[in-house]
């Protein structure tokens, strides 16, 4: 008997978002156990501070005023009133569930981080405009406190469980990403198709009421195809603003690093423009070299930053974060839109001709050999976009599949 390499399975392009969601919450499904308890444990603490909140208002005590100028006694009183109040509403109407709409744990259980908090955002902001109160009672605020300093414990909590797993979901939604370009370029392929069908069609019938059905259907898919060229535009855009984003908060450290070390290469000018100065990998390598040196100095006092522990993640990030590869994403993503913007010049130009009545007939035959072409290099771009997905279900999950196209 011969064993060599698991078949791949055969999956439909429109079951990979449910594959790769069944995947990711398989393989962080020790997560779970302890992020469910985090949330039952933050419901009692919610409770508790209800509780508390309850007790306090139930407080009959003369405010402490002796250090106060001129208090306004009833005020106080009426003010505890209110502030009692207004936690006990806030944690009251407090959703503290996981999104149940969530298409994994993860997201789901980060979603309840989100919202404790916002719970704890919105009391301490209650505490800043109660704080005649707090002084006042200040002895009768124990219960509030060990409440509160639970649901912050268990915010942090919950945010340390969600860190360890957060490279994962950045890999799960990495391949999401993937798997709806895939999609996309599968329906500008359709919607090419029947471009070129249409055109090939109202070529041979060369009728009015075929000029007028070409007319009507070309602004439909001129109309369309800007839409999703805007749509490329807006995640090139992104892309970049994301590499950006990655390195903002290394600029200032960069240069005293530069002038503290006297490299050659500075790593603040390889920085300015990430974009365009680190597409080779051996450029990104030698950058996280120097940011690693970077790293050690700050670690070691030899070097100060304002934000260290800012900056000592985002070398962490850059270092994880594969930038040739989010390049290499951009330089796709404006490849499409040129093609696009080619595609949808043609078609208007097109248009132009079939309104005034006055187009050549063999220009719609050309245009549809341009098509033609456009439509191959789409093909070509799905074809290495499938490859990459089918490698990141394997390197990410070790599940061979073939993608059904």
């Amino acid at each position: 008997m011969f064993f060599g390499r698991r078949e791949p399975d055969k999956v439909d392009p429109e079951g990979l978002v449910a594959l790769a969601d069944y995947l990711f919450s398989k393989k962080i499904a020790s997560f779970v156990p302890k992020a469910s308890s985090l949330a039952v444990q933050a419901h009692r603490a919610r409770q508790r501070f209800v509780d508390s909140c309850d007790e306090f208002g139930r407080v009959e005590a003369e405010p402490y005023t002796e250090d106060l100028w001129n208090p306004n006694i009833n005020s106080i009183k009426s003010q505890k009133a209110a502030y009692s109040s207004t936690l006990r509403n806030l944690a009251a109407d407090a959703d503290l569930e996981p999104d149940a709409k969530a298409g994994n744990p993860y997201a789901a259980y980060n979603s309840l981080l989100v919202k404790v908090e916002d719970l704890i955002g919105k009391v301490l902001k209650a505490n800043a405009n109660f704080r005649i109160v707090l002084y006042s009672y200040s002895n009768y605020l124990g219960e509030f406190k060990k409440s509160f300093s639970s649901l912050e414990s268990l915010r942090d909590q919950l945010k340390g469980e969600l860190s360890k797993r957060s490279q994962d979901y950045e890999t799960y939604t990495s391949i999401i990403y993937k798997i709806s370009r895939l999609d996309a370029l599968s329906e500008e392929l359709i919607m090419a198709d029947a471009s070129m069908r249409t055109l090939e069609e109202n070529a041979q019938k060369a009728d009015p009421e075929g000029l007028e059905r070409a007319q009507r259907e070309l602004e439909s898919t001129i109309e369309k195809r800007k839409a999703e060229a805007a749509r490329v535009m807006a995640d090139a855009a992104a892309a970049s603003n994301r590499i950006n984003w990655i390195f903002s908060p290394l600029k200032k450290a960069s240069k005293k690093f530069d002038h503290a070390s006297a490299n050659k290469r500075q790593v603040s000018a390889m920085i300015s423009d990430p974009v365009a100065n680190l597409r080779d990998a051996g450029e990104y390598a030698e950058l996280n070299n120097l940011l690693a040196q970077m790293k050690s100095w700050i670690e070691s006092g030899r070097q100060e930053a304002p934000s260290k522990d800012d900056v000592i993640a985002a070398i962490s990030q850059v270092a994880n974060a594969d930038i040739p590869s989010m390049i290499k994403e951009i330089d796709s993503l404006n490849t499409r839109k040129e093609i696009m913007a080619s595609e949808i010049l043609e078609l208007e130009r097109t248009l132009s001709g079939l309104r005034k009545g006055k187009e050549d007939l063999s220009k719609a035959i050309e245009q549809g050999r341009q098509m033609e072409k456009n439509a191959s290099v789409i093909s070509g771009m799905r074809s290495s976009l499938k490859a990459e997905i089918e490698k990141a279900f394997m390197e990410s999950y070790g599940k061979p599949i073939s993608i059904n196209l």
